[in-house]
């Protein structure tokens, strides 16, 4: 497997990719290829039977796609995934936090590929470090899908330029966290350990509804369930996923995955017009739709896809 992971280099911009990358050049003996992005030396490192590549960018790369995007489809075309070292801040953010999110925008209906498993993989990669580290003052969440590029005034449309899947993967949410040493290493050692985790028999949903940091995403995820995107409640009614031809959004979203998911979720307390529209997408994709709750049964795999028959 092939992974790119690209880091600002500006640590007035970005607090968190500078440090990490310096790190993991240091950790994984990288070494410089013939490569740039941006006119900035490519720099790779062999694990096991993955190569991992490490790139700088002059900004977050997501404000930057009009200019890399080219490089970046031609020079990496075969990469498995993409993922935007940065940091997590946001009133009300919860502290001590690793977490991981795939691109979209979701108001606008407009989902960047996606890959359930791989996503889940850096978060279970993640959380296998921290409790190697005993860094028991951090957690890892799951987070919403959302798109960076639009805090920089980027239009939605340009998140489908890139055409690997891209995860921005984060230590959030105050400069204590982001400039905590051990938390650094933890996220520089789970990048090498993704592979590991990667598991073509993970169940793959998409999430409708609850909140940005919605518990019960993260508590899927470590039940072995690959969600490919999660649409909070915020942006489902920003987006008017309650009218009307909403499904149609919904289905954008299964076409927006390497492989189509096997399940929709909705939150059990999302509001009766989303929920009809969540099954309506389901039921043109032919694939069930549950509350998040019916997945707390011992027996909920048997139950759900037995029902479908």
């Amino acid at each position: 497997m092939k992974f790119l992971f690209l880091f600002c280099s500006d640590p007035t911009i970005d607090p968190v990719a500078p440090r990490v990358f310096s790190l993991a050049k240091d950790y994984y003996s990288a070494t410089s290829t013939n490569l740039t992005v941006g006119g900035k030396i490519v720099y790779q490192a062999q694990v096991n039977d993955s190569q991992l590549f490490f790139a700088e960018t002059r900004n977050i790369a997501s404000s930057l796609y009009p200019e890399i995007a080219e490089e970046l489809n031609l020079q990496f075309s075969d990469v498995s995934m993409i993922g935007l070292i940065n940091w997590h801040a946001g009133s009300n953010a919860p502290a001590k936090i690793f977490c991981a999110h795939s691109t979209a925008d979701v108001s606008s209906g407009t989902f960047g590929p996606t890959s359930g498993d791989l996503l889940s993989s850096t978060l279970l990669s993640i959380e296998a470090e921290r409790n190697k580290a005993g860094l028991t003052d951090f957690r890892t969440f799951f987070e919403a899908s959302h798109w960076s590029g639009t805090i920089y005034g980027r239009p939605a449309s340009e998140l489908l330029e890139v055409k690997a899947p891209v995860f921005d993967i984060e230590i959030g949410s105050y400069p204590d966290d982001w400039n905590h040493t051990e938390a650094g290493l933890v996220l520089v050692r789970a990048l090498g350990g993704i592979p590991a985790f990667c598991n073509s028999g993970r169940l793959r949903a998409i999430y409708l509804g609850g909140v940005h940091f919605e518990p019960s995403a993260t508590e899927m995820i470590f039940q072995n369930i690959a969600i490919e995107h999660h649409l909070p409640n915020q942006w489902l009614v920003s987006g008017q996923y309650d009218l009307p031809g909403a499904e149609v959004k919904i289905i954008a979203t299964a076409k927006s995955c390497s492989n189509l998911p096997e399940l929709i979720v909705y939150h059990a307390g999302l509001k009766s017009a989303y929920k009809e529209n969540a099954k309506r997408a389901a039921a043109i994709l032919g694939i069930p739709c549950v509350s998040h709750k019916q997945l707390r049964a011992p027996d909920w795999k048997q139950t759900i896809f037995t029902s479908k028959e």
